[in-house]
């Protein structure tokens, strides 16, 4: 384990600096750490980590997690999500609460690359997917610490596309971006339908079920295992969950719903479930529309629609249609790098 090996080595330094703890078993210190760093990236919250283990050992039994908590001088200070799937590794930017010394996360960033470098050697390890925590926009534009360390590591840049709305833009603006049949579209869906939202204040908790329930309904199976489902029942009780209900006018029954991972600095569109019956009709459309103004009331930075495909990936006709359908909510495209390094 990755968590053994720098414990093992970091005890050897006069005076000791670093520790590390497992990322599973210290939900408490892992948040209070996320509390504090400045871009709170929705994919190293505690419950989207659980999310994103569970979902992937079903596809992959041989998937592993290493993610762990940095502490300097004792003081847990540096969030490290890893996970390993056969014989790949994909590690996350280290996020730092605001109180470290840059000297002191270098200092670290030096002494992890090596012990990874010393991981891979030892696992025989193939590939490494070094990945950047914010996009390349006006106020991140830098080259981070973390670049400079991964690139000196051997690291090759990998950029990709995301359909990202602004939501420091005006509402016009914010408007003006949409796909233009779209207005129209978002205006009929909401005629059609009642939209509801649920949060840690109103998490309409019924709502939550008849999502599940609908979701398995049209799928015809169960593509996911329970715990994700709980998982995101947790995140929308302690506020890193949202969910957009839509409901019949006339019956009140639930006809659709989406859920979103949410954070002080952004919103990702997670997942959705409708009747098939209505795919025809405009009722995504109106989820979008009441997600975009409820994160703008809430003063919130980003809502991040999905990642654009790109000629070197095969796309079905399903992420196709999916693709469409998002990149009608904004212009705005927005670049982020991640960095491959190959044996």
């Amino acid at each position: 384990m990755i968590i053994n090996q720098l414990n093992s080595n970091f005890s050897k330094a006069k005076p000791q600096i670093f520790s590390v703890l497992p990322r599973l078993g210290n939900e408490n210190m892992w948040c209070n750490v996320y509390a504090n760093i400045f871009y709170q990236n929705s994919a190293y919250q505690f419950n989207s980590l659980n999310y994103t283990y569970e979902y992937s050992l079903v596809k992959n039994l041989n998937f592993i997690e290493h993610s762990f908590i940095v502490l300097i001088d004792n003081v847990a200070s540096i969030l490290v999500p890893i996970f390993q799937k056969d014989n790949e590794l994909t590690i996350f930017e280290p996020a730092f609460n605001n109180q470290i010394q840059i000297k002191k996360f270098t200092l670290f960033l030096n002494l992890f690359l090596d012990q990874i470098a010393l991981f891979c050697s030892k696992e025989n390890i193939k590939k490494v997917e070094f990945l950047k925590s914010t996009f390349i926009m006006e106020e991140f534009s830098y080259v981070s610490n973390w670049e400079l360390a991964i690139v000196k590591f051997g690291a090759k840049e990998a950029l990709d596309q995301y359909y990202v709305i602004n939501l420091k833009d005006t509402e016009d603006q914010i408007k003006s971006s949409f796909r233009k049949s779209y207005r129209n579209l978002i205006n009929k869906s909401y005629k059609l339908w009642n939209f509801e939202i649920g949060d840690q204040n109103k998490p309409n908790l019924d709502n939550f079920e008849a999502f599940r329930a609908l979701h398995l309904f049209e799928a015809g199976k169960e593509t996911r295992s329970k715990i994700t489902w709980n998982e995101q029942l947790k995140k929308l009780q302690n506020g890193s969950g949202l969910i957009v209900s839509v409901k019949d006018r006339v019956s009140n029954k639930l006809v659709g719903a989406a859920f979103f991972n949410i954070t002080k600095d952004e919103a990702i569109y997670a997942s959705a479930a409708y009747k098939r019956n209505l795919f025809p009709m405009p009722i995504g459309h109106g989820v979008q529309g009441t997600i975009i103004n409820y994160l703008k009331k809430n003063q919130l930075r980003f809502y991040i629609l999905g990642r654009k495909t790109d000629s070197f990936h095969e796309t079905s006709n399903k992420e196709k249609q999916i693709e469409y359908f998002k990149s009608g909510f904004t212009k705005n495209i927005v670049r982020k790098p991640r960095y491959i390094w190959n044996k």
